[in-house]
């Protein structure tokens, strides 16, 4: 992950994997409200609000890990991309 850029556009599927069983629990509700939203409506356009959702929690959560251990996440991402 690049020092200056923000973790959104640099969240390749290495970053995703790193962060996915924070991701799971952190932004557990917002997806639950997205995956009934999209139980309920097949319409495309409904659910996409609840999608934002999970998207700005990711985000969030991307921009603080960042933040608060960039090494460590660089170095598990790292180790991640480097043996897929």
């Amino acid at each position: 992950m690049a020092p200056d850029a923000p973790p959104a556009q640099e969240a390749a599927s290495a970053v995703l994997m790193a962060a996915s069983k924070h991701i799971a629990t952190t932004c557990a509700a917002a997806n639950a409200a997205f995956i009934n939203c999209k139980k309920r409506d097949r319409d495309p356009g409904a659910c996409l609000a609840a999608g934002d959702g999970v998207t700005a929690c990711v985000a969030a959560l991307l921009k603080s890990a960042h933040a608060t251990a960039p090494a460590e996440l660089g170095s598990y991402v790292e180790c991640l991309d480097y043996n897929r």
